[in-house]
């Protein structure tokens, strides 16, 4: 399984800063309008990293600020993960590709894709949390705002004491 290496982070169980690292095999298939686009298996060193799959030519390319990712995947925008049982293979679906992935071994893949899941997992509800807080802080001021003109209207209708009451 050589060069594999991972780092489970995060807060409050979420896994969204989690960090994995390994030799995979990837084919990456693009679906567009003009037809489906397939690209041949190429070996790339991957890493995983704040809730990014990106692929480079080789480890050393890491450590390369320069260097650009040969593809990179926002793990936020995966609808599914797909794995198959006792095989390397695993498959990250997004809205209008996919990519395929190879492992080393069958137990790298229960690792890549154990992690994967959880990062997706937890930016999905992350994603949520924060979708339901600007629910909240919406009726929350639509109440504010309510209770600001009940209290305006109240006030309109209140008369002011003459002085020599």
């Amino acid at each position: 399984v050589g060069g594999l290496g991972s780092g489970l982070g995060g807060f409050g169980g979420f896994l969204t800063s989690a960090r994995h690292e390994g030799t995979l095999r990837v084919k990456k298939t693009k679906n567009q309008d003009s037809g489906l686009l397939l690209f041949e298996w190429y070996e790339a060193y991957a890493l995983l990293e704040k809730g990014r799959l990106s692929m480079y030519s080789d480890k050393a390319a890491i450590t390369n600020d320069s260097c650009i990712p040969v593809m990179a995947i926002d793990l936020s925008q995966v609808t599914a993960v797909k794995a198959a049982p006792d095989s390397p293979d695993f498959e990250l679906i997004l809205p209008l590709d996919k990519a395929e992935f190879q492992a080393t071994s069958t137990e790298d893949c229960v690792q890549w894709v154990a992690v994967i899941r959880g990062v997706v997992d937890s930016l999905r509800i992350m994603c949520n949390m924060n979708h339901r807080k600007s629910q909240i802080g919406g009726k929350l001021t639509q109440a504010a705002g309510a209770t600001r003109s009940m209290l305006e209207d109240a006030a309109s209708h209140v008369k002011p004491k003459s002085p020599d009451h």
